[in-house]
């Protein structure tokens, strides 16, 4: 396994995060990588706010374990007598150098070092918490989960446009039975693509927090909801050209070839919406 090229950033919170080269991106806002986990995933999930004892949440994405540590260190404080299993996906331990340098100084050190173990080992089972990682292609991965398990999905890739893969309807189609009923993904893209994406797999989708200087972010739900968008990017419901969503018919499209059959269909879009407008 070859370590990832990355470079350790401070950001608004005094919490770091990686830009890394393979995306030319940063893994988080830089207003706060902590806050956003917090405000952008964990919060709006609604998952501590659920009445069960037991919860399984689906970590994709999971970088530095941000997400993951959130949701633990948030647990302690909201709901300290709740189970809680999750099952993080990431393509390897290309970031462990990075996971194992992470420090904040303070009691969030004590959950991230469980997080970091959980991580070396491949799972780990700690008091009233478990965290289970598969290491391989996240569409691997997703299509091995057994179905209605998760109360919450914590949508983390890198941006739609840096990593399609884990962007396109035939993904979120795959996700969509893994969740419970009524059980919601976060994620903080409000990209059109993304939730035209959304839309055409089966969710229910509706507008996210924003954060610091993140627009908005995306709420999608397995079953329906009050504040829901879905016309804006249902098919044909005039939707913009830049709406058309990503595609990887069997999940096994390479990037570039998930990026080039969208940019296909857009030309299809726009000399479709041409041709109409001159018969009008």
């Amino acid at each position: 396994m070859t370590s990832r090229q990355c470079s350790v950033v401070r950001t608004g919170d005094s919490t770091d995060t990686l830009f890394c080269r393979e995306y030319g991106q940063t893994m988080h806002s830089d207003s706060g990588a902590y806050g956003e986990a917090v405000n952008m995933h964990v919060l709006p999930s609604g998952v501590l706010d659920s009445a069960a004892e037991h919860l399984s949440v689906l970590d994709i994405g999971f970088g530095l374990g941000y997400n993951v540590l959130a949701l633990l260190f948030e647990s302690e404080v909201r709901c300290p007598e709740k189970n809680i299993r999750v099952v993080s996906l990431e393509r390897d331990r290309g970031y462990a150098p990075y996971v194992r340098g992470v420090s904040f100084g303070d009691e969030k050190d004590r959950w991230h070092d469980i997080i970091k173990r959980a991580y070396e080992s491949g799972f780990l089972r700690e008091g009233r918490f478990s965290l289970d990682f598969m290491f391989m292609d996240a569409r691997d991965s997703v299509r091995r989960l057994p179905g209605g398990q998760f109360d919450a999905v914590f949508h983390d890739p890198f941006s739609p446009g840096m990593n399609p893969e884990l962007w396109t309807v035939d993904f979120f189609r795959e996700l969509l039975p893994k969740l419970k009923s009524g059980a919601r993904l976060t994620t903080y893209s409000s990209a059109a693509q993304v939730r035209a994406a959304l839309v055409a797999a089966g969710f229910s989708v509706a507008r996210g927090p924003s954060f610091g200087r993140k627009k908005e972010g995306t709420i999608a739900c397995n079953g329906p909801m009050t504040d829901s968008i879905n016309e804006e990017y249902a098919d044909g419901a005039g939707t913009a050209v830049k709406a058309t969503p990503y595609r990887d018919p069997g999940l096994h499209c390479s990037r570039d070839d998930i990026l080039s059959r969208r940019l296909a269909e857009m030309s299809s879009r726009r000399t479709t919406a041409c041709r109409q407008a001159r018969q009008e």
